[in-house]
């Protein structure tokens, strides 16, 4: 089984050692993801607007890999606030609605910078 690793212009993937996203097969395994820019600025001042940066800088890792949100088999969402769920479950069901990946929700100690959450993704297709 070949395997395809893809990386983002974040630098903190190739200062601690790791990849964005490996595909393996027909899947495909994204690292939690922040919605921070390049220059590790947090984007969005709630929920739906940091899971939505986030969405947005993971559509073309999975362009990039073959793949697409609908091809979602699972997620992991990392929380610091869970009164913020609602509002990001909106941009979610947008997003994985289709999908309807199982998912896991975390509530997590806060970071420091201001960041809401981190989503973590696995996706399969044929």
């Amino acid at each position: 089984m070949a395997i395809k690793k893809i990386n983002s212009s974040l630098p903190m993937e190739k200062q601690i050692g790791y990849s964005r996203a490996i595909v393996a097969g027909n899947f495909l395994f994204v690292s939690a993801t922040a919605p921070v820019d390049d220059n590790m600025n947090v984007i969005g001042k709630d929920g739906k607007e940091q899971l939505a940066y986030v969405v947005e800088k993971l559509t073309p890792i999975l362009e990039e890999a073959g793949f697409t949100f609908d091809d979602t088999i699972a997620v992991k969402l990392y929380q610091v606030d869970l009164p913020q769920t609602p509002s990001a479950y909106e941009t979610f069901a947008k997003v994985f609605g289709k999908a309807a990946p199982v998912i896991a929700v975390a509530h997590v100690t806060p970071w420091p910078n201001g960041m809401l959450l981190e989503l973590e993704l696995t996706a399969y297709h044929e």
